[in-house]
Formats: C-alpha cells, structure tokens, sequence
C-alpha cells in the first residue's frame, strides 16, 4: 500500500511495509520531502544562477 502525504504544494508518495507505525510513516515521508526540496533548490539555482554553479564547482 501507498500513501501520499502533503506538505503545503508538494505531495510526496511514501510505500507502507507491514509493521510500521504512524511514526514510521511520518518519518519517511519526511526525508522524501527534503529530498525533493533539496533537488527543487539546485535546480532553481542552476536555472536562475547558473555562473554561481561554475563557480561552486
């Protein structure tokens, strides 16, 4: 089973394994949503700024 949470516009799909509780469940669906805002920040900053990657590099 799948569940997919929401944190304000981004929704993130986390997989239920048997034996996990609520917390379990928050917790991933936490990390994937770093995750995912990590990948949205390099990508705004590679689109917007990309001099500043070159330089980071």
């Amino acid at each position: 089973m799948k569940v997919t949470v929401t944190f304000g516009d981004t929704s993130v799909v986390v997989p239920c394994k048997p034996g996990w509780t609520v917390r379990d469940l928050v917790e991933q669906a936490a990390r994937r949503y770093r995750r995912v805002e990590q990948v949205n920040l390099f990508i705004l900053i590679f689109f917007y700024f990309p001099s500043l990657v070159i330089l980071l590099s």
